[in-house]
């Protein structure tokens, strides 16, 4: 099946953030235009994106509510999907485009990882329930470093990042369940970054960064504060993008925690957006949970 991406192309009209602490606001984010990928149903339901990446072919990859993972061409065309082993009891969060092209995903529900071939074959599965080393308990966020280190952020029985070799065998925790600094309340995404290690701590409405090694660097909160960030990815400009299920806002932050920009959609509003990515061109995907939908920002 074909979905064309979507041709309707609105005026950018950008709200700022509400509220005045007195700091100078972060201006608003443009794009040359907006436009959306609409997703394949399944029966008679319209499944809901919650997870993107981009892969090194500049393919859109998504996992939706249903528990499909599904490949889209740069401009918006179904190329490939696939199921989940198993999707009965819930669906899984979060994705990644492994060095060697296969494809890993944080199978939320099921307290594992699942690693796919690239042709949606299942070639390993690591993991189970439980709050020892290598044991999950609901694992929402995974991503690879330059060493081919995973990253698996969890909540539920025990807030942390776990790191694993490629092949799924236990490094080192980062972190742990609490509210002070270098304390997690559902790690939703997780950056490695040069050295440092970018943790979406979503409940706790901040960014937090560690040492790769694990220790506790510092955290980022901004003004107008966060509410709920789900998702955060690196862009080709060096920034990082967050998206906010809570506060329905795209944030365009710097490497050392300055919101530089911010974006809503001003009449047709984000609704609880789950995940992003940003391809090489700065184009930023939203999965747009809430409207069914995944929204397409071109930059200027």
């Amino acid at each position: 099946m074909k979905i064309k991406l979507a041709i309707a192309i609105l005026a950018i009209g950008v709200v700022t953030g509400c509220g005045d602490s007195g700091r100078k606001k972060p201006r608003s984010l443009n794009f040359a235009k907006i436009s959306f990928i609409q997703m394949p149903p399944e029966g008679i339901k319209i499944p809901a994106p919650r997870s993107l990446t981009i892969n090194r072919k500049g393919d859109l990859m998504v996992l939706d509510d249903v528990g499909r993972v599904l490949t889209f061409s740069p401009n918006g065309v179904l190329k490939q999907r696939w199921w989940m082993p198993d999707h009965a009891i819930g669906r899984p969060e979060g994705i990644v485009e492994l060095q060697d092209g296969r494809i890993a995903v944080s199978d939320t529900h099921y307290y594992r990882v699942v690693i796919f071939k690239p042709d949606g074959k299942v070639d390993k599965i690591f993991g189970k329930r439980g709050t020892a080393d290598g044991e999950f308990g609901n694992p929402v966020a995974i991503a690879q470093d330059s060493d081919g280190l995973l990253y698996v952020g969890e909540y539920g029985d025990n807030d942390r990042v776990q790191v694993f070799t490629p092949e799924g065998k236990f490094v080192r925790s980062i972190g742990k369940p609490g509210t002070a600094p270098g304390e997690l309340q559902r790690p939703s995404a997780v950056l490695p970054l040069g050295d440092n290690l970018f943790v979406a701590d979503a409940v706790n409405n901040r960014i937090q960064v560690f040492s790769k090694k694990g220790p506790f660097i510092r955290s980022i909160s901004t003004e107008p504060p966060m509410y709920l960030p789900y998702d955060i990815k690196l862009g080709p400009d060096g920034f990082i993008y967050a998206i906010e299920y809570g506060n329905n806002r795209l944030d365009k932050i710097s490497s050392k925690g300055k919101l530089v920009g911010i974006f809503k959609l001003k009449d047709d509003s984000f609704r609880t957006p789950w995940g992003l990515a940003v391809d090489s061109s700065g184009r930023v995907f939203v999965a747009d949970t809430g409207n069914r939908r995944i929204v397409v920002l071109t930059p200027k």
